[in-house]
């Protein structure tokens, strides 16, 4: 694998009991690539994502994520759920739940509180959110929330 391949899939099979989704995928993601991936709904797309993340297991073939197991380095990629389940009632704010992108492999936050303070509200701006830091998540329109998340994913300034 060379030094600017990010992401490698080589013969996975993957399914839900009977149902394979996958079968015998194999593709190379290089770095400065753009990739669409599209479908059907109920098309494996969101399995596809899931084990790139190492939240599912192929049960046979190969992942590399920058060249080691998903889950090593998953922190890297930038990652928008297609659904997220919250309590409207949890009190937790905007920029917490952004600030959570910022936490590195190991659970703690890599850069100082005023940089990450920093970061969250340029990359609200980028969502066109300004001054929403401390708005309650449960307040939010279901787009606000998508465009939270959206900015979750890229506060850490993800390599893919």
């Amino acid at each position: 694998m060379s030094a600017d391949t990010i992401l490698t899939f080589r013969n996975v099979n993957f399914g839900y009991g009977q149902n394979k989704v996958l079968d015998d995928v194999s593709f190379t993601v290089k770095r400065g690539e753009y990739v669409g991936i599209v479908g059907p709904n109920g098309g494996g797309k969101t399995t596809l994502f899931k084990l790139v993340l190492g939240i599912l297991k192929p049960h046979s073939g190969e992942i590399k994520l920058f060249g080691k197991e998903p889950e090593e380095t998953r922190y890297r990629v930038g990652y928008v759920p297609q659904y997220f389940n919250v309590d409207r009632q949890f009190p937790i704010n905007v920029a917490a739940l952004i600030e959570a992108g910022l936490l590195n492999h190991s659970g703690f936050l890599p850069i100082s509180k005023k940089e990450a303070k920093e970061k969250i509200a340029n990359v609200l701006k980028s969502v066109y959110l300004d001054g929403y830091q401390k708005r309650a998540v449960g307040e939010l329109s279901g787009g606000e929330l998508q465009r939270v998340l959206i900015a979750r994913a890229l506060v850490s300034d993800p390599e893919l």
